[in-house]
Protein backbone atom coordinates (compact mmCIF):
# COMPACT_ATOMS: atom_id res chain seq x y z
CA UNK A 1 0.00 0.00 0.00
CA UNK A 2 1.53 3.50 -1.07
CA UNK A 3 1.67 5.97 1.91
CA UNK A 4 1.50 9.45 1.77
CA UNK A 5 2.09 11.00 5.31
CA UNK A 6 2.00 14.96 5.94
CA UNK A 7 4.12 14.94 8.43
CA UNK A 8 7.20 14.12 5.76
CA UNK A 9 6.43 17.91 4.66
CA UNK A 10 7.36 21.07 6.62
CA UNK A 11 5.32 22.75 8.49
CA UNK A 12 5.04 25.42 6.69
CA UNK A 13 3.91 23.75 3.37
CA UNK A 14 2.25 20.36 5.79
CA UNK A 15 -1.75 22.15 5.66
CA UNK A 16 -1.60 23.33 2.20
CA UNK A 17 -0.01 19.62 0.85
CA UNK A 18 -2.36 17.92 3.21
CA UNK A 19 -5.50 19.35 2.01
CA UNK A 20 -4.45 18.80 -1.89
CA UNK A 21 -3.77 15.32 -1.18
CA UNK A 22 -6.85 14.14 0.47
CA UNK A 23 -8.51 15.98 -2.11
CA UNK A 24 -6.55 14.08 -4.76
CA UNK A 25 -6.91 10.39 -2.77
CA UNK A 26 -10.84 10.60 -2.09
CA UNK A 27 -12.93 13.42 -3.89
CA UNK A 28 -12.76 17.38 -4.13
CA UNK A 29 -12.97 18.44 -0.02
CA UNK A 30 -13.45 21.34 2.18
CA UNK A 31 -9.90 20.04 4.61
CA UNK A 32 -10.16 21.89 8.21
CA UNK A 33 -8.22 20.29 10.83
CA UNK A 34 -9.60 21.35 14.29
CA UNK A 35 -6.08 22.15 15.39
CA UNK A 36 -3.93 23.83 12.58
CA UNK A 37 -0.45 24.50 14.24
CA UNK A 38 -0.33 20.93 15.44
CA UNK A 39 -1.89 18.35 13.23
CA UNK A 40 -0.47 15.17 11.18
CA UNK A 41 -2.29 12.52 9.15
CA UNK A 42 -1.49 9.61 6.82
CA UNK A 43 -2.97 8.09 3.80
CA UNK A 44 -2.33 4.74 2.61
CA UNK A 45 -3.82 3.37 -1.06
CA UNK A 46 -4.14 0.58 -2.78
CA UNK A 47 -6.60 -0.58 -5.91
CA UNK A 48 -8.15 -4.01 -6.24
CA UNK A 49 -9.65 -3.47 -9.20
CA UNK A 50 -11.69 -0.53 -10.29
CA UNK A 51 -12.15 -0.25 -6.69
CA UNK A 52 -10.36 2.50 -5.02
CA UNK A 53 -9.49 1.26 -1.16
CA UNK A 54 -7.88 4.26 1.18
CA UNK A 55 -6.64 3.69 4.69
CA UNK A 56 -6.72 7.39 6.55
CA UNK A 57 -5.24 8.00 10.04
CA UNK A 58 -5.19 11.82 11.34
CA UNK A 59 -5.79 14.00 14.32
CA UNK A 60 -9.12 15.78 14.35
CA UNK A 61 -10.77 16.92 11.09
CA UNK A 62 -13.46 18.79 9.81
CA UNK A 63 -14.29 17.40 5.89
CA UNK A 64 -16.94 19.37 4.02
CA UNK A 65 -18.43 17.91 0.23
CA UNK A 66 -19.81 21.23 -0.90
CA UNK A 67 -21.91 21.51 -3.84
CA UNK A 68 -19.54 23.76 -5.56
CA UNK A 69 -17.01 20.85 -5.13
CA UNK A 70 -19.14 18.46 -6.90
CA UNK A 71 -18.20 19.45 -10.85
CA UNK A 72 -14.51 19.07 -9.80
CA UNK A 73 -14.58 15.60 -9.66
CA UNK A 74 -13.53 13.10 -12.79
CA UNK A 75 -15.30 10.30 -11.20
CA UNK A 76 -18.54 9.54 -9.11
CA UNK A 77 -18.16 7.01 -6.57
CA UNK A 78 -20.72 5.34 -3.95
CA UNK A 79 -18.42 4.70 -0.54
CA UNK A 80 -17.96 2.44 2.69
CA UNK A 81 -16.50 3.80 5.33
CA UNK A 82 -15.37 1.78 8.11
CA UNK A 83 -14.50 3.23 11.27
CA UNK A 84 -11.58 1.27 12.67
CA UNK A 85 -10.83 3.84 15.77
CA UNK A 86 -11.88 7.20 16.77
CA UNK A 87 -15.32 9.06 16.36
CA UNK A 88 -17.43 9.98 13.30
CA UNK A 89 -20.14 12.34 13.14
CA UNK A 90 -21.61 12.58 9.30
CA UNK A 91 -24.16 13.76 7.77
CA UNK A 92 -26.27 13.62 4.11
CA UNK A 93 -29.21 14.03 2.73
CA UNK A 94 -30.78 15.43 5.91
CA UNK A 95 -29.54 12.57 7.93
CA UNK A 96 -26.97 12.76 10.72
CA UNK A 97 -25.23 9.58 12.19
CA UNK A 98 -22.39 9.15 15.00
CA UNK A 99 -20.46 6.01 14.45
CA UNK A 100 -17.84 4.10 16.65
CA UNK A 101 -14.96 1.72 16.22
CA UNK A 102 -16.09 -1.63 13.77
CA UNK A 103 -19.34 0.39 12.46
CA UNK A 104 -20.06 1.12 8.78
CA UNK A 105 -21.89 4.04 7.02
CA UNK A 106 -22.30 4.73 3.15
CA UNK A 107 -22.19 7.97 0.93
CA UNK A 108 -22.08 9.17 -2.02
CA UNK A 109 -19.92 11.82 -3.66
CA UNK A 110 -22.56 12.86 -5.89
CA UNK A 111 -24.28 14.93 -3.16
CA UNK A 112 -23.00 17.02 -0.37
CA UNK A 113 -21.84 15.77 2.60
CA UNK A 114 -20.31 16.45 5.65
CA UNK A 115 -17.76 14.47 8.57
CA UNK A 116 -16.06 15.21 11.80
CA UNK A 117 -14.16 13.34 13.11
CA UNK A 118 -12.09 13.57 16.54
CA UNK A 119 -8.79 11.60 17.25
CA UNK A 120 -7.00 9.35 17.09
CA UNK A 121 -9.65 8.65 14.19
CA UNK A 122 -8.79 5.85 11.49
CA UNK A 123 -11.51 5.18 8.39
CA UNK A 124 -10.70 2.83 5.80
CA UNK A 125 -12.68 4.16 3.04
CA UNK A 126 -13.81 1.68 0.20
CA UNK A 127 -15.16 3.54 -3.16
CA UNK A 128 -16.67 1.82 -6.21
CA UNK A 129 -17.68 4.19 -9.24
CA UNK A 130 -20.96 4.23 -8.65
CA UNK A 131 -21.78 2.84 -12.69
CA UNK A 132 -20.62 -0.34 -11.34
CA UNK A 133 -23.54 -1.02 -9.04
CA UNK A 134 -26.39 -2.77 -9.82
CA UNK A 135 -28.81 -0.21 -7.61
CA UNK A 136 -30.99 2.90 -8.56
CA UNK A 137 -30.86 6.29 -7.19
CA UNK A 138 -33.41 6.04 -4.86
CA UNK A 139 -31.96 3.17 -3.08
CA UNK A 140 -28.47 4.62 -2.46
CA UNK A 141 -30.07 8.00 -1.81
CA UNK A 142 -32.10 6.24 0.96
CA UNK A 143 -28.73 4.49 2.50
CA UNK A 144 -26.63 7.29 3.09
CA UNK A 145 -25.70 8.45 6.38
CA UNK A 146 -27.34 5.73 8.43
CA UNK A 147 -25.39 3.86 10.70
CA UNK A 148 -24.18 0.29 10.28
CA UNK A 149 -23.41 -2.03 12.69
CA UNK A 150 -20.04 -4.08 12.16
CA UNK A 151 -21.22 -6.96 14.60
CA UNK A 152 -24.60 -8.00 13.03
CA UNK A 153 -26.66 -8.59 10.18
CA UNK A 154 -25.02 -8.47 7.16
CA UNK A 155 -22.81 -5.73 8.18
CA UNK A 156 -21.11 -8.68 10.40
CA UNK A 157 -20.10 -10.54 7.17
CA UNK A 158 -19.06 -7.13 5.16
CA UNK A 159 -16.47 -5.74 8.52
CA UNK A 160 -14.48 -9.05 7.84
CA UNK A 161 -14.01 -9.48 3.95
CA UNK A 162 -13.30 -5.56 3.63
CA UNK A 163 -10.49 -5.92 6.09
CA UNK A 164 -8.80 -8.70 4.42
CA UNK A 165 -9.36 -7.00 1.24
CA UNK A 166 -7.27 -3.89 2.22
CA UNK A 167 -4.41 -5.97 4.41
CA UNK A 168 -3.87 -8.25 0.85
CA UNK A 169 -4.49 -5.32 -1.89
CA UNK A 170 -1.34 -6.07 -3.22
CA UNK A 171 -1.73 -9.69 -3.89
CA UNK A 172 -4.75 -9.42 -6.44
CA UNK A 173 -4.21 -8.67 -9.96
CA UNK A 174 -6.23 -8.78 -13.18
CA UNK A 175 -9.39 -10.45 -13.94
CA UNK A 176 -9.30 -11.54 -9.77
CA UNK A 177 -9.16 -8.27 -8.78
CA UNK A 178 -11.56 -7.35 -10.79
CA UNK A 179 -13.81 -10.33 -9.45
CA UNK A 180 -13.75 -9.04 -6.28
CA UNK A 181 -14.29 -5.64 -7.19
CA UNK A 182 -17.54 -6.87 -7.99
CA UNK A 183 -17.68 -8.83 -4.84
CA UNK A 184 -17.49 -5.80 -3.53
CA UNK A 185 -20.40 -4.45 -5.75
CA UNK A 186 -22.69 -7.43 -4.51
CA UNK A 187 -21.74 -7.15 -0.92
CA UNK A 188 -22.78 -3.24 -1.20
CA UNK A 189 -25.64 -3.85 -2.86
CA UNK A 190 -26.78 -6.56 0.04
CA UNK A 191 -26.37 -3.44 2.94
CA UNK A 192 -27.75 -1.02 0.71
CA UNK A 193 -30.76 -3.26 0.18
CA UNK A 194 -30.83 -4.36 4.04
CA UNK A 195 -29.95 -0.90 5.37
CA UNK A 196 -31.60 1.50 2.78
CA UNK A 197 -35.32 3.01 4.33
CA UNK A 198 -37.83 4.50 1.99
CA UNK A 199 -39.80 6.97 4.16
CA UNK A 200 -43.06 6.12 4.84
CA UNK A 201 -42.92 2.55 2.68
CA UNK A 202 -41.25 -0.78 3.23
CA UNK A 203 -37.95 -0.93 3.41
CA UNK A 204 -36.28 -1.35 -0.01
CA UNK A 205 -35.72 -4.15 -1.07
CA UNK A 206 -37.96 -5.94 1.68
CA UNK A 207 -40.85 -6.18 -0.03
CA UNK A 208 -41.38 -10.12 -0.14
CA UNK A 209 -43.43 -9.62 -3.42
CA UNK A 210 -40.72 -7.63 -5.23
CA UNK A 211 -38.00 -10.08 -3.44
CA UNK A 212 -40.00 -12.85 -5.80
CA UNK A 213 -39.76 -10.65 -8.50
CA UNK A 214 -36.15 -9.61 -8.65
CA UNK A 215 -35.24 -13.46 -7.83
CA UNK A 216 -37.29 -14.47 -10.96
CA UNK A 217 -35.80 -11.97 -12.91
CA UNK A 218 -32.69 -12.86 -12.02
CA UNK A 219 -32.88 -16.61 -12.69
CA UNK A 220 -33.91 -15.81 -16.58
CA UNK A 221 -32.29 -12.46 -17.27
CA UNK A 222 -30.78 -14.49 -20.28
CA UNK A 223 -34.25 -14.75 -21.56
CA UNK A 224 -34.74 -12.70 -24.83
CA UNK A 225 -38.62 -12.78 -23.82
CA UNK A 226 -38.24 -11.79 -20.32
CA UNK A 227 -41.10 -9.09 -21.12
CA UNK A 228 -43.33 -7.38 -17.99
CA UNK A 229 -46.34 -10.02 -18.71
CA UNK A 230 -44.29 -12.58 -18.69
CA UNK A 231 -42.68 -11.65 -15.26
CA UNK A 232 -45.97 -10.83 -13.70
CA UNK A 233 -47.45 -14.21 -14.91
CA UNK A 234 -44.89 -16.38 -13.42
CA UNK A 235 -44.69 -14.74 -9.59
CA UNK A 236 -48.82 -14.41 -9.78
CA UNK A 237 -49.26 -10.63 -9.85
CA UNK A 238 -50.97 -8.01 -11.46
CA UNK A 239 -48.37 -6.58 -14.86
CA UNK A 240 -49.62 -3.07 -13.03
CA UNK A 241 -48.86 -3.92 -9.09
CA UNK A 242 -45.51 -4.79 -11.27
CA UNK A 243 -44.45 -2.04 -12.61
CA UNK A 244 -46.02 -0.43 -8.85
CA UNK A 245 -43.15 -2.21 -7.32
CA UNK A 246 -40.43 -1.05 -9.32
CA UNK A 247 -41.87 2.34 -9.55
CA UNK A 248 -41.54 2.39 -5.50
CA UNK A 249 -38.16 2.32 -5.93
CA UNK A 250 -37.27 4.51 -8.25
CA UNK A 251 -37.11 2.71 -11.55
CA UNK A 252 -38.52 0.05 -13.87
CA UNK A 253 -39.45 -3.10 -14.35
CA UNK A 254 -37.47 -3.01 -18.22
CA UNK A 255 -34.78 -0.63 -16.40
CA UNK A 256 -34.44 -3.35 -13.84
CA UNK A 257 -34.08 -6.29 -16.61
CA UNK A 258 -31.54 -4.56 -18.82
CA UNK A 259 -29.47 -3.49 -15.93
CA UNK A 260 -28.88 -6.95 -14.51
CA UNK A 261 -28.07 -7.69 -18.20
CA UNK A 262 -25.58 -5.14 -18.57
CA UNK A 263 -24.12 -5.98 -14.99
CA UNK A 264 -24.17 -9.52 -16.39
CA UNK A 265 -21.93 -8.65 -19.48
CA UNK A 266 -19.58 -6.10 -17.56
CA UNK A 267 -18.53 -9.37 -15.53
CA UNK A 268 -18.15 -11.28 -18.84
CA UNK A 269 -16.24 -8.99 -20.44
CA UNK A 270 -13.94 -8.51 -17.39
CA UNK A 271 -13.90 -12.74 -17.57
CA UNK A 272 -10.96 -14.45 -18.27
CA UNK A 273 -13.14 -17.71 -18.24
CA UNK A 274 -15.06 -16.09 -21.09
CA UNK A 275 -11.96 -14.79 -23.06
CA UNK A 276 -12.76 -16.88 -25.87
CA UNK A 277 -15.92 -15.46 -26.47
CA UNK A 278 -17.10 -13.04 -28.49
CA UNK A 279 -18.81 -9.63 -27.39
CA UNK A 280 -21.70 -10.95 -29.84
CA UNK A 281 -22.49 -14.58 -27.94
CA UNK A 282 -21.84 -12.74 -24.24
CA UNK A 283 -24.53 -10.45 -25.39
CA UNK A 284 -26.68 -13.05 -26.74
CA UNK A 285 -25.97 -15.18 -23.29
CA UNK A 286 -27.50 -11.96 -20.74
CA UNK A 287 -30.69 -11.49 -23.45
CA UNK A 288 -29.73 -8.65 -25.71
CA UNK A 289 -29.84 -10.25 -29.36
CA UNK A 290 -28.58 -6.90 -31.35
CA UNK A 291 -25.09 -6.80 -30.66
CA UNK A 292 -25.50 -2.65 -31.96
CA UNK A 293 -28.35 -2.60 -29.37
CA UNK A 294 -26.21 -3.78 -26.89
CA UNK A 295 -23.08 -1.59 -27.22
CA UNK A 296 -24.79 1.19 -27.36
CA UNK A 297 -26.64 0.55 -24.02
CA UNK A 298 -23.53 -0.39 -23.19
CA UNK A 299 -21.81 2.92 -23.45
CA UNK A 300 -24.47 4.90 -22.25
CA UNK A 301 -24.27 2.67 -18.68
CA UNK A 302 -20.42 2.57 -18.41
CA UNK A 303 -19.06 5.43 -19.93
CA UNK A 304 -17.16 2.74 -22.49
CA UNK A 305 -17.76 0.23 -25.25
CA UNK A 306 -17.28 -3.09 -24.64
CA UNK A 307 -14.64 -3.58 -26.44
CA UNK A 308 -12.65 -0.86 -23.76
CA UNK A 309 -14.07 -2.74 -20.92
CA UNK A 310 -12.79 -6.29 -22.45
CA UNK A 311 -9.36 -4.47 -22.43
CA UNK A 312 -9.62 -3.29 -19.13
CA UNK A 313 -10.42 0.58 -19.85
CA UNK A 314 -11.86 2.43 -16.93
Amino acid sequence: MHAIDATAVAPGDRLEYWRDAVSDQFVPLQVEPQNRGKFDGRIGTAAVGSLQVRDLTATSHRFNRTQALLRRSDEDYFKIGLMESGSLLFSQDGRETTLGGGDLVLYDSTRPYRALMRDPFRPRVYMLPKRLLPLTDYELHQSTAIRVSGTQGVGALAVPFLRRLIEHADEYHGTVAEALAHTFAELLTAVVRDHAAATGEVLAGVNPHLCRVRSYIDQNVGDHDLTPERIASATSISVSYLHKLFSATGTTVTGYVRERRLQGCWRDLRSERMAHHTVTAISARWGIADPARMSRLFRARFGMTPTECRLGAG
